[in-house]
């Protein structure tokens, strides 16, 4: 899908037929932002037809490129930006932007949507004087800015996340935690990897040797900057959270796994102590249990209550024995 704004004279003029593009660009009286969304083959063929870009520029266009960068062509530049999505699933996303930024345009293409695109377009349509009408570079940083501060809320909700499940891990020591954490760690870990090199590629920007970008200009480019090293030192806290939350995870279930070892071996303590005070009982219940004929106590009259005490008091020595030793 094509959307073209024509800036001149004060006046917005948003269209879909980019016919006469390539005089209004050699005019040079104009500022035109033409953004390509999902585009088709013949879209795509005006980047070489009408604006001349390099082969290798268009073809990062048609193919991802997962890493952002920016490449200097004399006449314009080009970037690959990434957009961050949450998605209705709770995943993260990222939607690659490719950027053109020339002396009196910017093209804009993007084989997914992009929030920043649709915000910076009612922008313009709403205020055209501040934002197209302000030139290429003010309209290039209009978009990029969106781009960034759509970062903010995606750490929020993950900061938001981390905290419910640390309350959750402490008040009730779930086995489905454990993944959580372990997602909220991936997360930040992937944000992280891809502000990085964003954040590099918006400081070339502000270099004094980028041409293409006045030093009026360079001062906004640098405040976009400044958010991405916040909004990266954001991301490496939130996922040392995350790791801390999974070093809790673990002492927790180790002491509860020590626990539990401990009770397990208090219980196996306190069955030997059982079998091994019923052992000389066994023994001698055993022994007078054969009723060989010849036994000489089979025929005793007090054998039996003999027997018993002598019994108890074997179950009473071995008792006290014990408790000195404090085997128990």
């Amino acid at each position: 899908m094509v959307t073209l704004f024509v800036y001149n004279d004060k006046k917005l003029k948003e269209t879909t037929d980019i016919s006469g593009l390539g005089k209004m660009l050699h005019s040079g009286e104009v500022s035109v932002w033409l953004d390509l969304d999902k585009p088709s083959g013949e879209e795509i063929f005006v980047l070489d037809k009408v604006f001349n870009f390099h082969p290798l520029a268009i073809e990062d266009c048609l193919s991802d490129v997962e890493s952002p960068k920016i490449d200097d062509f004399d006449s314009y530049l080009f970037m690959v930006l990434h957009a961050i999505d949450y998605g209705v699933k709770n995943e993260i996303s990222t939607e690659e932007l490719d950027l053109f930024l020339g002396k009196n345009f910017v093209v804009t293409v993007h084989k997914q949507e992009v929030f920043s695109i649709n915000s910076t377009k009612e922008r313009c349509r709403k205020n055209p004087e501040k934002t197209i009408g302000m030139g290429p570079q003010k309209l290039c940083h209009t978009i990029i800015d969106a781009l960034v501060d759509n970062y903010l809320p995606l750490l929020e909700k993950l900061d938001d996340k981390m905290e419910r499940l640390e309350d959750e891990m402490l008040e009730n020591h779930d086995e489905d935690v454990l993944p959580k954490i372990m997602d909220v760690k991936k997360d930040a870990t992937y944000l992280r990897r891809v502000m990085g090199p964003q954040r590099d590629t918006m400081n070339m920007l502000t270099k004094p040797d980028m041409v293409h970008i006045s030093k009026y200009n360079k001062i906004y480019f640098r405040d976009i900057y400044d958010h991405l090293v916040r909004i990266y030192a954001m991301a490496e806290g939130s996922r040392d959270m995350a790791a801390s939350a999974l070093d809790l995870y673990l002492s927790i279930a180790s002491n509860r796994m020590a626990e539990a070892s401990n009770k397990m071996n208090q219980v196996m303590k306190t069955l030997a102590v059982v079998a091994t005070l019923m052992m000389p009982l066994t023994l001698i219940s055993g022994i007078y249990g054969m009723n060989f004929k010849d036994m000489p106590e089979l025929t005793w009259k007090y054998g039996y209550f003999a027997t018993l005490g002598l019994m108890v008091t074997i179950f009473v020595g071995m008792l006290i024995m014990m408790k000195k030793r404090k085997w128990f």
